[in-house]
């Protein structure tokens, strides 16, 4: 079965909304980095310093490819309605992956 891996990188402050989002969708297995993750993108910068406050965490996931299609879905769906209020500091990106242990 071909797999996919999802890289998520986003603010922080968004961490209890991406867990519900994927525990909506009964995603129960993934692994969340969190120290010293910062940046600089489209949202700007976060490096935790005075200047730009706020650090990113980076959450990992495999799933099967159709799931993997349901989950990005409503990750665009929730993006493309928070963005008419705020620049949503969220990125998705998806590879390949194969599990060799």
């Amino acid at each position: 079965m071909r797999k996919k891996l999802i890289l998520f990188v986003f603010r922080r402050s968004l961490e209890e909304t991406v867990k519900r989002l994927l525990g909506e969708m009964h995603v129960g297995g993934y692994t969340i980095m969190h120290t010293g993750v910062t940046g600089r993108g489209e949202t700007g910068e976060v490096s935790g310093t005075f200047e730009a406050p706020g650090e990113n965490a980076v959450l990992l996931l495999t799933l099967d490819e159709e799931t993997s299609v349901k989950v990005c879905e409503k990750f665009k769906e929730f993006h493309n309605s928070s963005e008419a209020r705020f620049k949503v500091p969220l990125r998705l990106f998806v590879l390949p992956c194969e599990q060799i242990l």
